[in-house]
């Protein structure tokens, strides 16, 4: 009945497909966040400098006015 799992009852191979597919949606989750985390780490610090040093305390006095 089955090439990969011979002998195998319907209701087994079921399972068995049951498993594989939550096997492959687990492995594509990970290369998903692997890939996520990736991209954030390569903007890491891509806004350092663009604000200077007295910036909040600028912001801060137009606030209070």
């Amino acid at each position: 009945m089955s090439c990969r799992w011979p002998g195998e009852s319907r209701s087994r191979l079921l399972v068995r497909l049951v498993q594989v597919g939550a096997d492959a949606l687990h492995a594509d989750e990970q290369r998903t966040n692997a890939l996520i985390l990736e991209r954030l780490d390569s903007l890491a610090g891509a806004g350092s400098g663009m604000f200077g040093d007295d910036y909040l305390a600028d912001l801060r006095e137009e606030w209070s006015t």
